[in-house]
């Protein structure tokens, strides 16, 4: 489901390696519920160091029935990753959790 997702970067270059990384990781949460209507994809850079390097977070909305399910956009600690590759898996791990919760809820 191409159309419903939305990758933006912000503070770093768009990259096609990762472009591809999130578009399969998006692939497999609308495999999982493909009552998605959009999953947009944020990849942010808030720490810029010249001295330590980039750090990431990428953050996550799914709208999904009657709610919207926000993930990583709290800039915790545990959500930024020196590698983004690492960043965009983590996110995505965090964002299927997320989804089963919620596809749980909707069955209870």
């Amino acid at each position: 489901m191409t159309e419903a997702l939305q990758i933006t970067y912000h503070g770093t270059d768009r990259q096609p390696s990762i472009d591809r990384l999130i578009k399969e990781q998006a692939d497999k949460l609308f495999q999982l519920f493909e009552r998605i209507s959009s999953c947009r994809v944020v990849v942010d850079t808030p720490h810029r160091s010249h001295t330590k390097g980039n750090h990431f977070v990428v953050g996550i909305e799914l709208h999904v029935p009657g709610d919207v399910l926000v993930i990583n956009r709290d800039h915790r600690d545990d959500a930024v990753h020196e590698d983004l590759s690492s960043a965009v898996r983590h996110a995505f791990q965090v964002a299927v959790r997320a989804l089963r919760h919620y596809v749980e809820r909707l069955r209870a």
